[in-house]
């Protein structure tokens, strides 16, 4: 009895969240299906006869949907009821506070309520909603004449808003942390220690579909370099030249100034030119390549200039399981006497996405 009453529960439901609506086309056609969203005057059905289409709403007669739906507005607004498709190809809202009209020009994309619950969408989203990356964690252990062990950490993020991939970009961020601890013990007992990290933090601003303005802080930490700290604050301009499901390629350009603090109390601050490009290329189906490359020309200390430099090759094991390989110089135009300019790591390890 009780599984009989549970399997009616589940249909039910079902029924309820796949209700079929009906369009009426203005040559007397109709169409049955469960409508997914409405944008671009397109509205997108999923039919059990034709699969997924897009209609344009000037062909139709009429639409009313019967679900609740949520209508967000190009200023930003929700509004939340159900809506009926009038004959001017505006919108007719029924809210609980009454019915309202709305310009057709003024919605951004019409959704189903339950759907934009279930994508996450907020106008004001938490700072922990919305994020995609991955992390990877490599270690390796010698044993012998000489004792080493080193541990690196790497971690991506990004966030786009909206967090809705159908809505036009309006701005995102870009968070990323290196981590490398390594310590060679040799017979005598003498530890060298070749500590370093990494980690900053861009948001991007869109004022059109491809430009955007940019905001970025950057510490960084050295021992084979000697430096304790620095600090790099800048800002700019930057474009998508390419922006593909397969490849995008991104160019930026700017101003930042930069605070060195070196063993031996020796502190540096200058303010530098940024030029900078990120690839990011899906050779196969389990292969990605992805680059940046920043170029840090003085302005203070003519002639001055340094240069990082990441590569990295992510092989998918499984869609949230990788083995990652990553390549990273940072090269230093003028380091402390005794130092080389280049500081090359090269990290391998497994990777989680999210």
């Amino acid at each position: 009895m009780k599984l009989c009453l549970l399997s009616m529960l589940v249909i039910t439901m079902s029924a309820t969240l796949a209700r079929p609506e009906v369009v009426y086309f203005k040559n007397g056609d109709r169409l049955t299906g469960q409508w997914l969203r409405i944008q671009n005057n397109k509205i997108t059905l999923k039919s059990d006869a034709l699969g997924k289409v897009d209609i344009p709403l000037d062909k139709l007669q009429t639409f009313s949907i019967s679900e609740t739906a949520v209508l967000l507005l190009k200023q930003g607004e929700l509004l939340e009821g159900t809506v009926t498709l009038k004959s001017s190809g505006d919108w007719q809202v029924e809210t609980t506070a009454g019915k309202q009209e709305v310009s057709a020009k003024a919605v951004e994309i019409i959704y189903p309520a339950q759907t934009l619950r279930q994508k996450g969408y907020s106008q004001k989203p938490r700072i922990w909603r919305g994020w995609a990356g991955k992390g990877a964690l490599g270690y390796s252990l010698v044993r012998g004449d000489q004792n080493a062990k080193t541990l690196s950490v790497d971690f991506n993020a990004s966030r786009r808003i909206p967090v809705l991939p159908e809505l036009k970009e309006r701005a995102r961020t870009n968070y990323f942390l290196n981590l490398i601890f390594a310590n060679t013990q040799n017979q005598q007992g003498l530890i060298v220690s070749a500590n370093s990290f990494t980690t900053g933090i861009r948001q991007d601003f869109k004022f059109t579909k491809k430009n955007f303005w940019f905001l970025l802080a950057q510490a960084d930490h050295s021992q084979p370099q000697s430096l304790n700290l620095r600090q790099t604050y800048g800002g700019g301009i930057g474009r998508d030249l390419f922006n593909r499901p397969s490849f995008d390629l991104q160019g930026i350009g700017g101003l930042t100034y930069v605070d060195e603090h070196f063993v031996g109390q020796v502190i540096r601050k200058n303010a530098e030119v940024l030029i900078g490009e990120k690839i990011g290329w899906k050779m196969t189906r389990w292969l990605n390549f992805a680059h940046t490359l920043s170029f840090y020309p003085s302005i203070t200390h003519g002639g001055g200039y340094r240069i990082e430099s990441t590569t990295g090759l992510t092989t998918q094991i499984t869609t949230r399981l990788s083995f990652n390989t990553t390549y990273t110089d940072h090269y230093l135009s003028s380091p402390l006497p005794g130092h080389l300019k280049n500081e090359l790591i090269l990290t391998t390890g497994v990777g989680v996405s999210f």
